[in-house]
């Protein structure tokens, strides 16, 4: 009964590792023949078009897109929005994906559905862009959403404002960025990926930030607002020179949690499962920390808390490591500190 099940098994390994094969010899043929242009394989291609607003007076912008990178410009020179965006056409030039377009109310809408009943087996290997400039001197809520692309937000030399700013992405990276002239949101900030990093600097925001993303790294540089949440499963957060005037909360599941330059807060909990919480060069000038990393260390070897460890009671909850303070209490600040298997080193402004 062994021998004949034994036969069996082999019979079918062989035939699969001769389809594998064969498999791969076609592929390999197909595409040797087509220049290994990846490109030839597309079964549906995009015609590009061009939209500009018939007022002046929009004051949202609302992009859904399912494939397609955004990409948000400014211009000195424009005084209407301007997009470029990509249309889904079969072998017969025909669309096959709804493209809704809308223009009332002070709101701008661009949204594509694709039915991806129809679409299952059919696929395009070009980078699709979504391309936007809007004037440098007008307030926007900017509402922008891809399913798989990344988006990005650049603003000009001279700054920019905006009334909100939200940005989700499924499986694409996200950017936002001004220069030594800041990107001032009037309200909230979202950010948000599953599969992707997010990047965010010179950002003045009037509410909260949130910035999250399930797989990626998050980094943020020179942030201001009223609280900063950055969260993520898998990738490390980074946050240099930031001021904020409630809270701020840095989560990672597993990942590093970096600190730098001047962090101004109310609070601050910084939070890991499987990585290090390090401060290599930042001032942290907060009223109370909670920094938990389970199994990594928590250090600040060229960084520093603001005033003087006299100033601050201390609570150490080291299980397999060691700390190079001991606890304190009575003082205004208060700073928490744990790990189940790391070290602790952390010093003081004086």
């Amino acid at each position: 009964m062994n021998t004949k099940r034994n036969t069996f098994i082999k019979t079918f390994v062989i035939l699969g590792a001769l389809l594998l094969v064969a498999g791969l010899a076609l592929f390999i043929g197909g595409m040797s023949a087509a220049g290994w242009d990846f490109n030839a394989l597309n079964t549906v291609h995009y015609e590009q078009k061009e939209y500009t607003a018939e007022s002046s007076e929009v004051s949202r912008l609302l992009i859904d897109y399912s494939d397609a990178d955004i990409a948000v410009e400014y211009s000195d020179t424009a005084d209407k929005i301007h997009i470029e965006y990509p249309v889904r056409l079969n072998e017969r030039d025909e669309e096959i994906a709804k493209i809704t377009l809308t223009e009332e109310n002070g709101t701008l809408t661009l949204i594509e559905k694709i039915d991806w009943q129809h679409n299952l087996f059919q696929w395009n290997f070009n980078t699709l862009q979504v391309r936007v400039t809007i004037p440098s001197q007008q307030n926007f809520d900017l509402d922008l959403n891809t399913g798989n692309g990344s988006i990005s937000l650049k603003a000009p030399d001279g700054g920019a404002e905006l009334s909100s700013l939200r940005m989700i992405s499924g499986n694409g990276n996200i950017r936002a960025f001004g220069s030594e002239k800041e990107i001032a949101v009037e309200g909230g900030a979202f950010l948000s990926t599953e599969n992707g990093k997010i990047e965010a600097s010179f950002l003045r925001i009037g509410g909260k930030a949130e910035l999250s993303s399930s797989n990626g790294n998050i980094n943020a540089e020179s942030i201001s607002a009223s609280d900063i949440t950055m969260e993520t499963q898998n990738g490390n957060i980074s946050l240099k020179t930031a001021a904020v005037q409630k809270n701020i909360r840095a989560l990672s599941d597993h990942g590093e949690i970096i600190l730098g330059g001047t962090i101004k807060s109310e609070s601050l909990q910084a939070e890991t499962d499987t990585g290090n919480i390090t401060m290599p060069d930042a001032l942290i000038d907060v009223k109370s920390a909670k920094l938990v990393s389970r199994m990594g260390n928590i250090t600040a070897r060229g960084g520093k808390f603001a005033g003087a460890q006299s100033d601050y009671t201390v609570k150490i909850d080291v299980e397999f490591g060691k700390s190079n303070i001991t606890a304190s209490s009575g003082n205004e600040r208060s700073l928490y500190l744990a790990t189940e298997l790391g070290n602790v080193e952390v010093y003081f402004e004086r």
